[in-house]
């Protein structure tokens, strides 16, 4: 027998009183009533569900699922109103942790059994999880042009393909990134739009909040674009992304970060919450330079000597500096040395997924192999099957479209 649920609607007596006669077949349900007054007294109490009575007064229903929102955090939060609320009503109810609306029209008990499954399986995605929490590995070069973006893009389409491997893309190069350019998306939303969302929400982020601006490339793999204007990234804190992060490690299990070419604090931030950072380097003597000072630098930061590593990208028997000299500058061993391949460019400029066109083109192996090494710090195995339900389009004018239609 399925386990019972506690369901406790806080709201006038008539209203509990006709939500029981709904439910009297419902016996997977356990059904409790308070009064708004009184529901400060349920802080300790634990709820699966609460239904909360839109009252006459809009602010005092707002700072009522706001409260309940704060204190019961892993309780499901529905809304019982006469109507269904007009649309900037409903956003904000939404924000303040509200996952459905319960009207007059609609069935206690269908909407009920929707919480309850919704509960059932976040319970079961738990339990699947306790052997990994989600990892952030960052991609960093102090020079432009070296293929860190093409690299995590690519080794996020690789890992999300995997059952399980639940993958956001989430670009910080927040004033020329472009990562919506390499899959394809046309979203409007971006990280500019999800600052200020929780900046307007005090701090909070909610499932629904993520959800609402992430670009879906993928049913399992996300990204969060950086801000369609340069100057939009000074709205953009470093403490509004650190706890954005810590939100998508609960809720993904790769996150993959796509950093500017400066060390500021930003970037150094997030360094400090990566599980690994990666330096990218091509043949080229600059960016073989600064990749040898930046991690040197981060080595006198006390960073630990495992969580920094060298990517060699583009790499071929025409190599442009030759191996003792490359180990020289780098003091290490590369984590991955990533196949050069004119198919790379192509698949940038026409707007394709190597990945989906030519999984077997060397650059797209290597970087499989690389994708590999990572996920299976996280005890995932990787699948080359085909996910499911692809949304990109557009390759490189969807970017474009969008700044010239002024969004």
């Amino acid at each position: 027998m399925a386990d019972r649920r506690s369901v406790l609607v806080i709201g006038q007596a008539q209203s509990f009183e006709d939500m029981k006669l709904h439910l009297q077949k419902a016996a997977d349900i356990e059904l409790h009533h308070v009064e708004s007054s009184a529901a400060d007294e349920m802080k300790k109490a634990h709820m699966d569900i609460m239904i909360v009575e839109s009252g006459g007064d809009h602010e005092q229903t707002c700072a009522l699922l706001e409260s309940l929102s704060a204190a019961h955090p892993d309780s499901i939060l529905l809304l019982l109103s006469p109507k269904k609320p007009d649309p900037d009503k409903l956003i904000q109810y939404m924000n303040f942790g509200v996952r459905d609306i319960l009207t007059n029209d609609d069935s206690p008990e269908a909407i009920l059994q929707k919480a309850i499954g919704l509960i059932n399986r976040r319970a079961a995605a738990g339990q699947a999880g306790d052997a990994r929490i989600g990892k952030i590995a960052c991609f960093f070069s102090a020079k432009g042009g070296v293929g860190k973006t093409f690299l995590a893009v690519t080794a996020g389409r690789w890992i999300s393909r995997s059952p399980g491997a639940r993958t956001i893309l989430v670009d910080l190069d927040l004033q020329f990134g472009d990562m919506d350019l390499y899959v394809g998306a046309n979203s409007i939303q971006t990280l500019e739009d999800l600052a200020e969302e929780i900046r307007n929400n005090s701090g909070r982020i909610s499932d629904f909040i993520i959800d609402t601006h992430v670009h879906q490339v993928s049913p399992s793999l996300h990204l969060l674009s950086a801000p369609l204007a340069p100057e939009k990234a000074e709205t953009i804190d470093a403490e509004t992304i650190l706890k954005l992060l810590k939100a998508l490690k609960k809720r993904y299990d790769f996150v993959l970060v796509d950093t500017s070419a400066v060390l500021g604090d930003l970037t150094l931030s997030v360094f400090d919450k990566a599980d690994r950072v990666f330096l990218v380097v091509d043949d080229e003597v600059p960016a073989i330079k600064n990749a040898g000072q930046t991690h040197q630098l981060l080595k006198k930061m006390n960073y630990p000597e495992n969580k920094v590593e060298f990517v060699i990208n583009g790499y071929s028997s025409q190599f442009s500096v030759d191996e003792e000299t490359l180990m020289k500058v780098l003091t290490r061993k590369p984590y991955a040395r990533i196949p050069a391949s004119p198919a790379v460019r192509e698949s940038i400029n026409q707007g394709f997924d190597l990945v989906e066109k030519n999984p077997g083109d060397p650059a797209a192996q290597g970087i499989f192999q690389f994708a590999q090494k990572l996920a299976a710090e996280a005890g995932i195995q990787l699948s080359t099957g085909k996910p499911a339900g692809s949304t990109s389009s557009g390759g490189l004018w969807a970017k474009t479209r969008k700044l010239f239609a002024g969004k």
